[in-house]
This record gives C-alpha cells, structure tokens and sequence, in this order.
C-alpha cells in the first residue's frame, strides 16, 4: 500500500538511496496510487540529501501536477541547493515559495542563511543581512535557530 511504499521511499532517503527513492515514487504511480505532496516530500528529501541540487530543483517544478509543493518541497530544494554551495538558487527557492502565497517559516528561511554562508563568498554577508531584513519586515517569526544561522 502506500503507506509501505513511502516508508521505503523515507528509508531510501536515509541512507542515500535517491535513485531508488525516485524508482519507488514512479511504481507509485504504475500501482495506480495517486502519491501526494508528502510521499513526493518523502522523495525530494531523499534527493536533497544526497546533494543531487538539479534535481531538487527540477523535482519541485515537476510536482504541480501531481501534487502541490507546499513550503517542505521549498525547504528541501533549497537545503539541496545549499549543499551544492548554489546560494542563489536557494534564495530563489524562497522567492518562489513567496510566489506560490506560501509563508517561509523559520526553518525554510534558516536553511537558506546557511545556503548564503556555506558559500564561502564574503561577499555574501549582505545578501544575509537583506534576506534577515525582508524576513523582519514580513513578519516571518525570529527565533533563536534562525540568528544562530
């Protein structure tokens, strides 16, 4: 049943198993389960785990029509591409949940400030600092864990 099929998926995305993840998500699909946004998250997670940025990237595109993504998919796909140290495509992750009238909550907002300082550029500190301003002007709530970020 489902539930099995997104337990393995979860577990292939524990230990890294993003291709094997993505196989499960399509014989979802070939049973004629309909996967939701949380089995496709349970996926996206596995792919971000593994680095594998493009395809987080494009995986988050690819859900619409199956299954919205919702600000998880947006967290992973940037947490994706702050592993693969593409700063700015993490910040245009968050700009895309904005677009999508979704509100990037702390953890999605302090995985992109470690997307923007794991870059290595010094330069990328004001591009911290202005995503910590637009974060206070939204009313996106401060918490310890995002200014420990």
């Amino acid at each position: 049943n489902i539930i099995s099929l997104g337990a393995g998926i979860s577990a292939c995305g524990r230990s890294r198993g993003w291709s094997q993840a993505l196989s499960l998500l399509d014989s979802i699909g070939q049973r004629g389960f309909l996967p939701g946004t949380v089995v496709h998250n349970l996926a996206l997670d596995a792919v971000e785990k593994a680095c594998q940025w493009q395809r987080a990237l494009r995986f988050v595109t690819d859900m619409t029509p199956r299954a919205e993504p919702d600000i998880f998919s947006y967290s992973s796909a940037t947490a994706a591409c702050g592993r693969g140290r593409h700063w700015s495509l993490a910040l245009m992750m968050l700009k895309s949940a904005r677009k999508e009238f979704l509100q990037p909550n702390s953890v999605v907002c302090g995985v992109a400030l470690r997307a923007v300082d794991s870059s290595g550029e010094a330069a990328t500190w004001t591009q911290a600092v202005a995503l910590l301003s637009q974060l206070w002007s939204s009313g996106t709530s401060m918490d310890v864990a995002l200014y420990n970020s």
